[in-house]
């Protein structure tokens, strides 16, 4: 929030995919007393292997150097996907991503499905961009387009934090 309150708008955005209401972001309550993530004991997890971003260098998926636990109510509340995740490192600071080496989770990408940032090979390099939808009702921009040196392969979902547990 920066120091902000935010607009209605944003809270209410910010209130559906957190799963609480509007009263609980200005005041600390939850109006229906759930909470919405389970107990540590309790939670179930997902297994997300980690990949180096260097060995893609042949075109297919390598194999993983690790496997990630993460747990799945948090899966759900903060990117409402399960399945086909995975963690690398952010190849480059990149503005509204993160910074260089940070730990980013994405999802297996063959199309651009929705808006959002993705995870590129250009000529063998690995980039993040933005793909945008210029106006409603209009298709997402490819940045592939006939470019046959760049290669899409993921949609970075967000940074992660990866604690010892």
């Amino acid at each position: 929030m920066k120091g902000q309150m935010p607009g209605a708008d944003k809270a209410i955005k910010l209130s559906q995919a957190l799963e609480v209401t509007v009263e609980f972001l200005f005041g600390g309550e939850n109006a229906s007393g759930a909470n919405p993530l389970v107990g540590f004991d309790e939670a179930e997890w997902v297994m997300a292997p980690r990949y180096r971003l260097a060995d893609f260098a042949g075109g297919s998926k390598p194999d993983p150097v690790e496997t990630i636990p993460i747990r799945k109510d948090w899966l759900s509340q903060a990117v409402r996907i399960k399945k086909n995740l995975w963690v690398t490192d952010l190849p480059s600071t990149t503005e509204g991503v993160g910074f260089e080496g940070d730990a980013i989770l994405c999802r297996d990408a063959e199309t651009h499905f929705q808006e959002g940032w993705y995870l590129y090979f250009y000529d063998g390099m690995p980039i993040v961009r933005r793909v945008i939808a210029p106006l409603p009702g209009q298709p997402l921009n490819d940045l592939a387009g006939s470019d046959a040196k760049l290669r899409l392969v993921a949609r970075v979902l967000g940074t992660i934090k990866l604690r010892p547990i």
